[in-house]
């Protein structure tokens, strides 16, 4: 039964009941083969009454079937990334010159899955990631890139 118990589950294409006609076995079957994951709810309803001796009907209303997406554990951070950049001025470089320094998100963190959860955006913020780098005091001297690869560049203007 869907939620609610009020109306019978219809089979959708991650789930199924089957019965088995020769015995009064039950076999659920999900598809496990969903990037994006799903979550479906469902009513378990029984009784031990029949159509004329109606004695009495449980229900649980809380049964969730869920396949968590792929998405979810995609993106991991790179264990291996620099923790501290330091941006070595060179004063031939004086004036409005902007560096990359490199790109935003692969320099920081690793993809598992490119095909089915890409990368949609990444922000530079102030440390303690609560608030965004151009607040005040952060000044406008390093900026990122507002689509892939999300390049941070820094301005030797100093």
């Amino acid at each position: 039964m869907q939620l609610g118990c009020t109306e019978k589950a219809v089979p959708t294409e991650n789930v199924r009941l089957y019965k088995y006609p020769q015995t009064s076995a039950w076999k659920l079957e999900v598809d496990l083969n969903k990037p994006y994951g799903y979550v479906e709810h469902y009513c378990v309803s029984c009784t031990n009454g029949n159509s004329y001796f109606d004695r009495q009907t449980i229900n649980y209303d809380k049964f969730r079937i869920q396949l968590p997406s792929v998405c979810n554990r995609a993106m991991t951070v790179d264990e291996d990334a620099e923790k501290n950049v330091v941006f070595n001025h060179d004063d031939k470089d004086v004036g409005n010159t902007e560096h990359n320094l490199f790109d935003g998100f692969s320099t920081f963190f690793k993809q598992k899955d490119e095909t089915n959860c890409p990368v949609k955006s990444c922000t530079l913020l102030k440390a303690g990631c609560q608030s965004p780098h151009s607040a005040a005091g952060m000044g406008e001297n390093i900026a990122m890139a507002e689509t892939s690869p999300w390049t941070i560049t820094i301005m030797d203007n100093v």
